[in-house]
This record gives structure tokens, C-alpha cells and sequence, in this order.
């Protein structure tokens, strides 16, 4: 039973070592947009499972972590591959005359790199008809 025991942890060390640290989320990246020179982002992510509060803070952080440029950098999770779309104001991620998105919009995550402003937004059941949970990250 030692014996296995040594051998199945040896085994998982080994597996550990060998891959790639990066977190697999369930966010689906269906596309960006970006405008003056880079510094701004939008990216368009699709899920339809149920959201997972600690599993989308953990992805905002580490989204948070590897944006290092001044701009606005923001994520928008649709629940459906077919209604994610790109916004019209790119910079603040608002959807606000675009009824269709918002109606299928489950989460946006926003940062700001020059002032380190940087805020979750979780809608139930969705943008258009839901309670919106706000979470500073």
C-alpha cells in the first residue's frame, strides 16, 4: 500500500511539473475589439453554464494581472455563441442602446489601468431584466 501510495504521488508531481500553470476557465473567447494604438480592449467571452462566482473573480484577476496598459480594458460574458456581439462603445463596454446584447449578457468585468479602477458585474439572469452583483476586484 506504501508502495502505491509513493508511486501515485510521484505520479502527480510528475504530471504538475510537466504542464502549463495557466488556469482552463469555461469562458469561451469569441473575439476583441480595440481602438486608439492598443490601449483600449474589449473581449467577448460566451458561457451558458451556471456562473460560478468564484470561478469568474479568479478569471478577472488573472485577466487583471496581464493587462499592463494605461487604457480601459474590459470582458463582457455572453450566454450564447450566436448573440455575442461587439458594442458600440468600445471604451466604457456599454451596451446601453443595444437591447438585443444586453438581453444575453451575463457578466462584464472592467478595468481602468490608470487610476487601478477594476469591478465585476454579474447580472441574474441577464443585463436587460436582471440584479446586477458588483464585485471590486
Amino acid at each position: 500500500m506504501k508502495k502505491l501510495t509513493i508511486t501515485l504521488v510521484t505520479l502527480l508531481v510528475i504530471l504538475n511539473c510537466g504542464g502549463s500553470n495557466k488556469t482552463k476557465y469555461p469562458f469561451e473567447y469569441q473575439m476583441s475589439q480595440t481602438e486608439l494604438a492598443n490601449e483600449n480592449k474589449l473581449e467577448i467571452f460566451t458561457y451558458d453554464g451556471q456562473i460560478d462566482k468564484f470561478i469568474i473573480i479568479q478569471f478577472c484577476k488573472e485577466k487583471k494581472a496581464e493587462w499592463k496598459l494605461a487604457g480601459f480594458y474590459s470582458i463582457v460574458i455572453f450566454d450564447k455563441t450566436q448573440f455575442a456581439e461587439k458594442t458600440t462603445s468600445p471604451i466604457s463596454a456599454a451596451y446601453g442602446n443595444q437591447e438585443n446584447a444586453m438581453k444575453h449578457i451575463r457578466a462584464v468585468y472592467t478595468r481602468t489601468g490608470f487610476n487601478d479602477y477594476s469591478k465585476l458585474n454579474i447580472y441574474d439572469p441577464n443585463m436587460w431584466e436582471g440584479k446586477n452583483e458588483s464585485i471590486d476586484i
